[in-house]
């Protein structure tokens, strides 16, 4: 808590609301159908974390593009599926339904890696150009 405040206030309070994401999500959200909306939410507080971020908490930034807010919540449900790929027999065994385990189930563990692995490099694309050609702060 204490490095994550001396980042500034601001800062620090979306890195500890994206901690607190993660956990409510373990607590209530893993196994369901809505087990991404955490993942999601929790990046997209990652680069209000990063624009608001000053050095030391002697500063404070500005807010983040919208834009890039958005790409860091896609990145999210991506990094979810991939991140969950691994469990697939043993979370349905356990009678576990969240989202890409259905689609898995659908289409099969092998393509769902490639997919969420395309997904993922093109929304890191994506951010690269609008980091480039935006910006990261509004």
């Amino acid at each position: 808590m204490p490095l994550s405040v001396a980042n500034g206030v601001t800062a620090g309070a979306c890195y500890l609301a994206s901690v607190a994401i993660g956990v409510l999500a373990n607590l209530v959200l893993r196994q369901g159908l809505l087990s991404w909306v955490p993942w999601a939410a929790a990046f997209a507080l990652y680069p209000a974390f990063l624009s608001y971020g000053g050095w030391g908490g002697a500063t404070e930034g500005s807010p983040p593009q919208p834009a890039m807010v958005v790409l860091a919540a896609v990145l999210g449900i991506g990094v979810h599926v991939l991140r969950s790929l691994w469990g697939f027999v043993p979370d349905h065994a356990d009678g576990w339904t969240y989202l890409p385990l259905r689609i898995g189930l659908r289409i099969g563990a092998g393509r769902l890696l490639t997919a969420a692995a395309v997904w993922c490099g093109l929304t890191v694309l994506a951010m690269a150009f609008v980091g480039t050609y935006v910006g990261f702060e509004q």
